[in-house]
């Protein structure tokens, strides 16, 4: 179950995890919404009845890990998924370079991509521990692995997405 906007990057992680292609296939149903608040309960129940289990992709993290354990009684699969860019260089042309960076547009970023993901997975690991194990995919893109002169708070927030995905068991 997904947002709308995360629809495209929960193809591709599900591609990436060989299940599904990059055209939006899946050999998992996949239940998008235009909008999430609140659910409808008729519906939700309806798409959920004959699922083993069922993952919920959302923006933020309103609780949705305490709900899912509560209705579910486990939690086995975590997708981080959201992201901001950084904003522009003072002079409104393109995207800053570290020393032009602002500290309260770097904040912002960081906020939100790198401590989102971080609050995703400290919330996630201790129910999927309980479970005896669980996934954690985060959405990061190339910027992670690769970088630039410019918009540094962006490229550095999401190495902060790429390590602790690799560097962090269940």
């Amino acid at each position: 179950m997904v947002q709308g906007g995360l629809f495209n990057a929960t193809s591709r992680a599900l591609a990436v995890l060989d299940h599904g292609d990059y055209f939006g296939n899946s050999d998992i149903p996949v239940y998008v919404l235009n909008c999430t608040y609140p659910l409808v309960p008729d519906e939700f129940e309806e798409f959920c009845i004959d699922k083993r289990g069922v993952l919920i992709v959302e923006e933020g993290q309103p609780e949705f890990i305490e709900q899912a354990v509560n209705t579910y009684g486990r939690l086995d699969i975590l997708v981080n998924a959201a992201g901001v860019p950084g904003g522009s260089r003072p002079d409104g042309t393109g995207s800053p370079k570290i020393d032009e960076q602002d500290l309260e547009d770097w904040n912002r970023v960081m906020d939100v991509n790198s401590t989102g993901i971080f609050l995703g997975m400290k919330s996630a690991i201790p129910e999927m521990r309980k479970a005896g194990g669980g996934s954690i995919i985060n959405i990061s893109s190339i910027y992670g692995l690769v970088g630039s002169v410019t918009s540094a708070a962006y490229h550095l927030s999401l190495i902060h997405i790429s390590e602790p995905t690799r560097r962090t068991p269940i």
